[in-house]
């Protein structure tokens, strides 16, 4: 009885959060941009949109770094326009700090091609696009995997959302993404582990589900992190807390 009412009532807040992530999106005009591309495109979460819109609104990273383009590439690039145009107002067109950008990152040229071609004009400016394959590796005794490619930027605000198992391609000892009884493997994207080393205080990295990979992480990344966990939305959160250190 008691966990029945637990359930209840976490639904009825999840219910009552996305309810405000709607009247939040409508008011910052993201809602206006937000338009459906391709038949069988993942459809927004609207919680999610408005989570990551805040982030940027409020920590106002100058690069962003997005493993997995989608709706959530046109909200950040969005927050980042609302950044720059604030900006400019209260600092002038002669001093005002340059905008902030973001790097897509994904496996898929199919997901690229559908956001290129539903992104408002005015908020191109602010995304680079990256199309790269992903291979297994191997690091510290556990299969993992990385892009190929990946952009040569220090992020500020990193989103982890690809990419899907089945875009990994190799093998490890014998070991894949796709199974051979006809399953996937879960996700441990190593990418970040590249980045750290040149990371800055105050780092954020937003994670959408994907617990396994935030373990993975949470047992490699050796710097200082404040660690928190979301249960009712599915979303973990990183924030570097010093320059050096380990956990």
């Amino acid at each position: 009885m008691l966990q029945d009412r637990k359930r209840l009532i976490r639904k009825l807040f999840k219910r009552l959060e996305n309810r405000r992530a709607h009247a939040y999106l409508a008011r910052q005009g993201v809602t206006a941009v937000l338009k459906r591309g391709f038949e069988g495109e993942i459809p927004p979460v609207v919680y999610d949109l408005s989570n990551m819109h805040r982030i940027v609104r409020r920590r106002r990273p100058k690069t962003i770094l997005e493993f997995g383009v989608g709706f959530s590439t046109i909200a950040m690039a969005m927050a980042l326009h609302q950044n720059y145009e604030q900006d400019r107002s209260a600092h002038g067109s002669e001093t005002t700090p340059k905008p902030g950008r973001l790097w897509s990152v994904d496996a898929g040229r199919d997901w690229i091609e559908n956001v290129k071609k539903k992104i408002p004009d005015h908020l191109r400016p602010y995304v680079e696009f990256r199309h790269s394959e992903v291979e297994a590796r191997l690091h510290e005794g556990e299969l993992c995997h990385m892009y190929k490619d990946l952009p040569n930027v220090v992020p500020d605000f990193v989103y982890l959302d690809a990419p899907d198992p089945r875009d990994v391609k190799g093998a490890i000892n014998g070991l894949s993404y796709t199974l051979e009884t006809g399953g996937v493997r879960q996700v441990a994207a190593a990418d970040l582990l590249l980045y750290e080393s040149s990371l800055k205080r105050g780092f954020f990295m937003l994670i959408d589900a994907r617990y396994n990979n935030m373990h993975f992480l949470h047992r490699h990344l050796k710097r200082n992190y404040r660690v928190t966990v979301n249960r009712v939305h599915n979303v973990s959160t990183f924030e570097l807390l010093e320059h050096t250190g380990r956990h």
